[in-house]
């Protein structure tokens, strides 16, 4: 019973460590995408900007 628990106990662990990693990985992944929604906010806002002098080019 000993060695039975020994090896949940293991399990476990390694459960634990496992959830560690993947949730700094997440944690990194949202950071990144909340930068690329940044940079995509502004690249939309350059965009409009040239569709603007484009609208009044023709005009």
């Amino acid at each position: 019973m000993n060695r039975t628990l020994t090896g949940i106990n293991r399990f476990y662990e390694m459960q634990l460590k496992s959830v560690g990693t993947q949730s700094a990985t997440i944690d990194e992944v949202n950071e990144q995408t909340k930068k690329l929604a940044v940079q995509l906010q502004e690249l939309n806002e350059v965009y409009a900007k040239m569709v603007e002098a484009l609208k009044m080019k023709i005009a």
